[in-house]
């Protein structure tokens, strides 16, 4: 196995390695929500995701769900 993946990487088969993204914060994703609305948009999951291009969907929900629950207060 590990024969193979050298030969891949020698070959160009496998083009890179990727790291791990650092994890987003919570304060980071409230501070993009509220970008969002000054912008006059609606935060959501997917526009974080593409706005931030890394984190995953739980983290984006539930980080989305505690600004929304502080908008209410």
């Amino acid at each position: 196995m590990i024969l193979n993946t050298q030969k891949q990487l020698r070959s160009g088969l496998i083009m890179s390695i990727k790291k791990p993204s650092k994890p987003l914060t919570e304060a980071e994703i409230h501070t993009m929500c509220e970008q969002f609305r000054e912008n006059g948009q609606e935060p959501t999951v997917l526009t974080l995701l593409e706005k931030f291009g890394r984190g995953g969907k739980s983290t984006l929900t539930k980080y989305l769900r505690t600004w929304k629950g502080l908008q209410n207060n």
